[in-house]
């Protein structure tokens, strides 16, 4: 048996809050733009492998330049920007 379930809107908004533990991470490359730049996903995980948040990033402009053939820059930019990309 089901009951019906109706929208009651509150009369202030409230902001809810969870913290997680991240201690790895994931990135995919979604988009290249040759000669400009990159997107991608990044994946937060916690200590059990689970996805835990995500966010998406751009590497652009200087950043982009300074890639060039050494895939370890997005590692080394990941850590460098990590602050920015878990907000």
């Amino acid at each position: 048996m089901y009951i019906n379930m109706e929208t009651v809107n509150l009369s202030k908004a409230y902001t809810l809050t969870k913290t997680y533990e991240i201690t790895s991470y994931r990135y995919r490359i979604t988009n290249i733009n040759l000669f400009q730049s990159i997107h991608g996903i990044i994946l937060f995980l916690n200590s059990e492998g689970n996805t835990v948040c995500e966010n998406s990033f751009n590497i652009y402009q200087e950043d982009y330049v300074n890639w060039g053939t050494d895939d370890n820059f997005i590692f080394e930019w990941i850590e460098k920007n990590i602050d920015n990309l878990i907000t």
